[in-house]
């Protein structure tokens, strides 16, 4: 699912910010990608200060994601890690979006080594798609025969996630009843 700005932060913004961020989501929103980037990458110069920025860098990410330009997106993803680490809504939501691009890019190893570092954060590992990284993570140790490793990704995604990521949760639960 995608990343949306929490309501109660969204009224807490200036006027001219809310209505600017409210336009770029709705171009978001209706497809228009090119159109939201520019919406959003106008926002990041003139709201530099902005407590939305974290949210909005990943919009921008989003929006290169969604238009197939996916090493630009890593680079926008990254400014998220990178410059808010602690925002860790945005930041996780970055990282997993980092492997899904190296994913599509067909390497594996990099989606891996990505997700690998998400999940081992205590707090990135608490949020929604973190699910999905742990199923990869587990598929991945089942390949290098880790079994025992692969389990406890399994596990810690069937009992973590049945609430924020129900198909995370249930693709562990049958693989560790399999097991």
């Amino acid at each position: 699912e995608e990343i949306l700005y929490p309501s109660k932060a969204f009224s807490r913004l200036d006027t001219f910010e809310a209505i600017n961020l409210e336009d770029a989501d709705k171009l978001y929103g209706q497809r228009d990608y090119t159109g939201a980037y520019a919406a959003y990458k106008a926002y990041s110069f003139e709201f530099a200060k902005s407590p939305a920025l974290p949210y909005v860098l990943l919009r921008m990410g989003r929006c290169l994601h969604q238009l197939g330009k996916r090493n630009a997106a890593i680079k926008g993803y990254q400014d998220v890690v990178d410059y808010f680490p602690d925002d860790v809504r945005y930041a996780a939501a970055s990282l997993f979006y980092i492997g899904q691009c190296h994913q599509q890019n067909g390497d594996v190893a990099k989606q891996t080594a990505v997700w690998a570092r998400m999940v081992k954060d205590d707090d990135y590992v608490a949020e929604p798609n973190s699910g999905s990284a742990l199923v990869h993570l587990a598929g991945a140790m089942d390949q290098l025969e880790k079994f025992e490793e692969a389990t406890e990704y399994r596990w810690r995604t069937a009992v973590n996630f049945v609430q924020s990521n129900e198909h995370a949760a249930r693709a562990a639960r049958d693989a560790v009843i399999y097991h």
